[in-house]
Parts: C-alpha cells; sequence; structure tokens
C-alpha cells in the first residue's frame, strides 16, 4: 500500500459520504422551508445513513453490506473500539423515528413528521457530525491522538465546529453562498436563530387506501384495483391482505 494511501482513503470517506451529507442536510432544511415534508424525510435519511457511513470509513470499519438501514448503521458505529460515540436520547429516537418512515418514494404508505422536527434534525446532525471526521491518527502529518480529538468534540457546542473546510462550514463562511439562507434559517446550530417553525397541516399524510372506516372497503377495493397496474412493496402488500382477511 502506498504511504499516501490513508490520506486517500479519507479523502474519499470526506467526499463521496460526509460533504454528500452535507448537501443532503442542506436539501431537507430546503425542503422543510418549503413545505415538502416526504422529500424532507428522505433527504433526512440520506444525510444520516451518509453521515453514519462516513465514520465507519473515517475509522476503517468494513461495511460492504448493501444497507439502507439507519438503526444498522448506528449500532455499527456505536461499536467503534475506543470511539465512544454517543447522542442525545432524542437525536437516536429521531434517527428510530426516520428509520421507520422507510423510503416512501410514491406515497404508498402513510407519512408523520414530528412538530419539532427542525430542532430534531439540526441536533441530530451536529450531534453525528462531531464524530465525522478523521479522528484516528492514520494520517502521518496529525500530531494529535483520539482522546484529543474526542475531547474536542464532546467539549464543543451549537454553533461550534471543529472541522477544517467541511462543506457546511464553507457554506457559513460564504454569505453570499444562495444555500446559506437554508442552512441558518431557523437553525440553533448552524445559525443563530431560536425561531420555531409552524407545522400545522403538513405534519401527516396518507394515500387513499389508508383512510379510516367507515370507508374500509372501498379503501381495500382501491388498493386491490391498484396493484393490478403499479407496483407496491412486499411488505405493504402483505399489510393490505391482512386488512382485507380482517374485514
Amino acid at each position: 500500500m502506498s504511504d499516501d494511501m490513508p490520506q486517500k482513503i479519507t479523502t474519499h470517506a470526506t467526499r463521496a459520504f460526509r460533504d454528500t451529507a452535507d448537501k443532503d442536510y442542506i436539501t431537507a432544511r430546503m425542503c422543510l422551508k418549503n413545505r415538502l415534508p416526504q422529500q424532507f424525510l428522505w433527504s433526512t435519511q440520506q444525510a444520516f445513513e451518509k453521515y453514519l457511513k462516513a465514520i465507519l470509513l473515517y475509522n476503517r470499519i468494513p461495511n460492504t453490506k448493501p444497507s439502507h438501514d439507519l438503526m444498522y448503521l448506528y449500532t455499527k458505529v456505536q461499536g467503534i473500539d475506543g470511539l465512544d460515540f454517543s447522542i442525545p436520547e432524542v437525536s437516536e429516537n429521531f434517527i428510530f423515528h426516520i428509520n421507520n418512515q422507510e423510503p416512501n418514494r410514491y406515497f404508498d404508505k402513510p407519512y408523520f413528521l414530528t412538530i419539532d422536527a427542525d430542532e430534531l434534525l439540526d441536533q441530530t446532525v451536529w450531534s453525528i457530525r462531531r464524530f465525522c471526521y478523521q479522528m484516528k491518527p492514520y494520517v502521518s502529518k496529525r500530531t494529535t491522538t483520539l482522546e484529543d480529538e474526542k475531547e474536542k468534540a464532546l467539549a464543543l457546542k451549537p454553533r461550534e465546529t471543529q472541522i477544517k473546510n467541511g462543506f457546511l462550514e464553507k457554506v457559513l463562511e460564504n454569505r453570499q453562498d444562495p444555500r446559506r439562507k437554508y442552512l441558518t434559517w431557523h437553525n440553533q446550530y448552524y445559525g443563530q436563530s431560536h425561531l420555531k417553525t409552524d407545522f400545522a397541516g403538513f405534519q401527516f399524510g396518507n394515500p387513499g387506501y389508508f383512510t379510516d372506516q367507515p370507508k374500509g372497503a372501498d379503501d381495500l377495493a382501491l388498493f386491490e384495483q391498484l396493484n393490478k397496474l403499479i407496483f407496491f412493496p412486499k411488505d405493504l402488500r402483505d399489510h393490505m391482505q391482512e386488512k382485507t382477511q380482517s374485514q
């Protein structure tokens, strides 16, 4: 292995995972600001997945299994020896909530957005991202130890970062960057605002065949007809079949 291979691996972790996650995070905030809840949930899931995969690669933890399961990735990150990865319990619960929403590209399942989704997103990203860089001294020019980096990470306060030349950091530094307003809007962790967002009216939604009684029979009939015309995931088909049998 060449002498610069460790740096090349670290650079790939940054460009392919952390920088891309930063962009997904800004996209999620853009969607929230513009009242696009399904797109917000999707971009949030993508951001969390890539941040966690970045941490695994920064720490040279093999992750060759193709998985989008956030809790699986989160558990792997928690198990990294010596990292002492930790985030607030509310952030852990938010990851669990986002994971349970699952990919919902075609609105084939209900979605639910917690009323404090903006604050939970920002807190969770900030908490995960504290560990999302090369903390272990694989790169020969590094003079600090993992313990030094952990101490700095855990001492951080909202609106503070130890990441040098990160994508979010560059956006924050450039006041002319058009993405900056979406990053800092109502953001207590990467901005100055303490305002709350009003999500009334777009917190949840159901597809037509998920409405409640007394239209239950009509809902099932609609699903049966759609199932002949378009693809539905197996878990949804199984759920609707159980619902049919219970009628």
